[in-house]
């Protein structure tokens, strides 16, 4: 029996140590400014989720020395849900001048182009109180994100894309709002996203805190390396030639612009020297096209000593090895960059040991170490000359290329300066009402009337709304969409528009603006060609807007998908297709097309004696998608959601339902239950019905009903789309703005939009809940949007845990409660030991066994 009961006692006394918990260095205080000086940081957080879901979150951890960290043990607290710590895998490794990104979603379901280096569902970072540990094997503190606070930066911008929150340095304490930045730049989504940020890519800043950074030298270092190798399956007319004596000089600039270089601690910084370590990785990289660029290039040297060459440069914060990589001509010839690594703003020169591009035209492709085209020039064009000895072709800032007479490899691409024009441009120069009909060659680039005057007219941009409008698209031309689609648009008043900073932006949120400035005649129109606009318009479907410098709408239109040779053309306050092409004139619609349009409408006594257009086609809520895209309809309905809710331009009507979008913005003063009749034209965005209210539409508050009741359903889905429903179950899960409810076997998402205000803190795991809201559509893809705190009502709270087990998750420490836990049964055993040990004292000095 004393046997059992030193068993005992020991097994409780291991008991009660084991279960004590341990003071966390997650709680250990601010960032010291050692900790803060990690090789391994936070470089970059997308807390704000993505355009396809607000858990499309992800991080970034950045590595800025020339040596492989194993990550195997370390942790991120605070990025979880319910306050769980993020544990990385075991064989989880940093590599040099490298990123590891941690995403909540796979690439299937998020907008990230980027394999994620460890995908993991329980994400979850705070829209309200940021603050991301790093902890590294031993429990160290290496870095941190946030305070404790909102995000201070990052999230969604003015324009409605999304941007994530970047590391200003590595050097900078991370609990600092100074040391972050909102991203301004795009790379590693997918070709449609419209977010900001660098997901997989590391900060040019990075590098440059390293030691393998120095000072910049003054002239590029050359680098021999071996001949260009020969494709494995030439063309069959291709001559093979003989091996060049001398190797091929590779020419590695510095940056193009200075940059202040600060070292990491203040020994002596290191000679600046690309690094040793080669640059091939074990793990393929897929590089978004246009990673590196074709930058300048000869094609007809001046000498037959002097050799062709191809400049290319790296334009973004990034670090990216060179080795497998390779420049290609179009018949197959090709020549192997080194095996080297090439950052922000350097150069490297490839030059031919032999004649490999064709003097009159050519095509040029950089593609990476898969074999992918990154970049591709096609010179000998309109677009892109080709030039004669002893000029280059080389790159503007801007992305088109012209003949420069000063080459400059490995240097920054200078440009003559044209000279003052003497006299004004002549008439027929300029873009006019009754220019005749032209050619593609007509609407590039040299079509536009272009001021190079000191005193330009100058126009506010906020005063152009009702002035200028999209006039004319052409989508899916007869011949090639690259040089023949074009975009017009239509001055509509008695005085010249300068268009300089003018915005045209596609459904992707890709941008173009003219950089100089461009004038547009009074009551003129100007089309303006693929060749200066950085985007395509879609043949099945896309939508063209119109902004101002500082992103406010001036005009939209949104179009299916096209037949070949038809432009969209405006006709009053239609839109139509026509075989009419018109670009830069007024737009004319055949007579038998004009007869039919207006055929259609008819003109009939309102009963109060005005005139009704009856042009729109009278349709009911429950019909109303029954009607074809592009149908102008009248329907009534009742206000189910006001503007602001989910959306400055747009609100809902019932019943069924239905979204109403107004790209101005500009609404009655809308209340719910107000009964509204809308006329305007059908539309759908990203799969969801609507009726669009163009600027001669109208929306009629013709009396006050009751406020709309929701449907009571289990499921939502196409049936329900724009519906006012109401789901009863229980919360799943809970991320910053966003939680599901499984109702009986069926998992709905609901989404908080900033609009309506809702606060989730007193929403939990495990509560029975009524949510109300209206059913809304991504893609193929629904959730519910509550309106206002009222449409969400708890049914029950959560009932309180029993605390009988042994074993406490190491997430429930982390949240707090398994500390409270493990106090109670760490002072449960503590009594029991208590017990047993006066008992065995007892025992051992009385001799009596109880």
């Amino acid at each position: 029996m004393l046997m059992q009961d030193r068993t005992m006692f020991f097994i409780l006394f291991f008991l009660l140590f084991s279960c004590v918990p341990k003071p966390s260095s997650a709680t250990s205080g601010s960032c010291t400014d050692t900790t803060c000086q990690s090789q391994v940081y936070l470089s970059e957080i997308g807390w704000a989720g993505s355009s396809l879901s607000q858990a499309d979150e992800w991080m970034e951890l950045a590595n800025v020395t020339d040596t492989s960290i194993n990550l195997s043990g370390w942790s991120l607290v605070g990025a979880g849900s319910s306050g769980s710590p993020i544990l990385i895998p075991e064989g989880s490794t940093l590599e040099p001048y490298g990123t590891f990104l941690i995403s909540n979603y796979e690439n299937s379901k998020s907008t990230l182009a980027v394999i994620p280096n460890y995908v993991t569902s329980i994400v979850s970072l705070s829209n309200n109180s940021m603050e991301v540990i790093l902890l590294d094997s031993n429990g160290q503190e290496r870095d941190r994100a946030g305070n404790g606070s909102a995000p201070f930066v990052g999230g969604t911008q003015s324009s409605g894309s999304i941007a994530s929150m970047v590391r200003v340095s590595a050097q900078m304490n991370g609990a600092l709002p100074e040391s972050w930045i909102t991203a301004t730049s795009a790379q590693g989504f997918d070709p449609d996203a419209t977010e900001f940020g660098t997901p997989g890519w590391i900060e040019q800043l990075a590098v440059q805190e390293s030691t393998v950074e120095s000072e910049p030298v003054s002239e590029p270092i050359e680098i021999p390396i071996s001949t260009e190798e020969a494709i494995s399956d030439p063309e069959p007319d291709v001559p093979e030639t003989e091996e060049p004596s001398d190797p091929e000089t590779i020419l590695i600039s510095d940056p193009v612009e200075s940059i202040d270089l600060t070292p990491i601690s203040e020994e002596q910084p290191q000679q600046t020297e690309i690094p040793e370590t080669s640059s091939t990785s074990s793990a393929p990289i897929i590089y978004p096209p246009g990673t590196l660029v074709i930058n300048e290039f000869v094609s007809d040297p001046s000498s037959s000593e002097e050799k062709e060459w191809v400049e290319i440069l790296n334009p973004y914060n990034n670090l990216i090895p060179l080795n497998g990589w390779k420049i290609k001509e179009s018949s197959g010839r090709s020549v192997s960059l080194p095996d080297q690594w090439l950052g922000f703003g350097q150069i490297v020169v490839m030059e031919f040991s032999s004649s490999a591009l064709n003097n009159s035209g050519d095509t040029i492709e950089l593609l990476d170490a898969g074999g992918v085209v990154i970049d591709q020039v096609i010179y000998g064009t309109e677009i892109v000359p080709a030039a004669k000895d002893p000029n280059t072709t080389a790159r503007h800032e801007d992305g088109t290329f012209a003949v420069t007479t000063n080459p400059t490899p490995g240097q920054t691409n200078i440009f003559p300066v044209a000279e003052e024009p003497k006299e004004s441009v002549s008439e027929s120069e300029t873009l006019t009402t009754e220019k005749e009909h032209a050619p593609v060659e007509q609407i590039s680039s040299s079509s536009l009337t272009e001021t190079t005057s000191n005193e330009p007219i100058k126009t506010d941009m906020i005063s152009l709304q009702g002035k200028i409008q999209l006039s004319e698209l052409y989508p899916n031309s007869l011949g090639e969409d690259t040089e023949e689609e074009f975009i017009e648009i239509q001055n509509m008043t008695d005085k010249d528009i300068d268009l300089k900073g003018i915005i045209f932006e596609d459904a992707s949120g890709k941008r173009w603006s003219p950089t100089t400035s461009t004038i547009l005649h009074a009551y003129g129109f100007q089309a303006f060609g693929r060749d200066l606009f950085d985007f395509a318009l879609n043949n099945n479907g896309d939508t063209v807007r119109l902004l101002t410098q500082d992103k406010i709408l001036l005009d939209e239109v949104t179009y299916e998908k096209t037949s070949k040779g038809l432009a969209y053309v405006r006709i009053n306050t239609d839109w139509i297709w026509t075989t009419n092409v018109t670009p830069n004139e007024q737009n004319r619609v055949p007579e038998i097309q004009t007869e039919s349009i207006t055929s259609e409408i008819s003109i009939t006594k309102a009963s109060d004696g005005d005139i009704k257009d009856d042009s729109f086609l009278n349709v009911s809520l429950e019909d109303i998608r029954k009607q074809k895209p592009g149908t102008r309809i009248r329907v009534q309905g009742v206000v189910s959601a006001t503007p602001g809710l989910f959306g400055e331009r747009l609100f809902y009507i019932a019943d069924p339902g239905i979204q109403i979008y107004k790209s101005d913005a500009v609404f009655p003063d809308l209340e719910l239950g107000d009964l509204v009749e809308i006329t305007g034209t059908l539309r759908s965005n990203r799969g969801e019905s609507r009726i669009t209210v163009g600027r001669t539409d109208s929306i009629t508050i013709l009396d006050q009903e009751e406020v709309p009741q929701p449907h009571e359903v289990s499921d939502i889905g196409e049936e329900t789309e724009g519906w006012l429903t109401q789901i009863k179950g229980i919360i799943l899960e809970k991320k910053s703005g966003i939680f599901s409810v499984d109702t009986n076997g069926t998992t709905i998402e609901i989404r908080i939009k900033k609009g309506t205000e809702i606060k989730l803190d007193h929403l939990n795991q495990g509560m029975d809940v009524v949510i109300t809201g209206i059913v809304s559509q991504t893609d193929d893809h629904y959730f519910l949007l509550p309106r206002f705190e009222e449409d969400m009502e708890i049914i029950e709270q959560i009932k309180e845990m029993s605390i009988t087990p042994a074993y406490i998750s190491g997430k429930e420490i982390a949240s707090g409660e398994g500390q409270k836990k493990a106090y109670l049964l760490g002072g449960g055993t503590l009594v029991t030991l208590g017990g047993f040990g006066i008992r065995y004292f007892f025992q051992k000095k009385t001799g009596i066994h109880v």
